[in-house]
């Protein structure tokens, strides 16, 4: 589990870096729509491999 949650912690480090030329309002609005889901659905995954771990107990 340990492994996983490390993976979906780099895969939001390496998708959340952003790009160095200026964003439009639009663009930048869109930007943070895709980054407001990508962090639910890391939190998503990360409460589901808590669970999964949890249950054998």
């Amino acid at each position: 589990m340990t492994i996983e949650i490390k993976e979906l912690i780099i895969e939001a480090s390496v998708t959340g870096e952003t790009t160095s030329q200026p964003l439009s309002g639009r663009q930048q609005h869109q930007q943070q729509q895709n980054e407001r889901r990508l962090i639910e659905k890391i939190k998503q995954e990360v409460l589901d491999a808590l669970r999964e771990y949890r249950e054998p107990l």
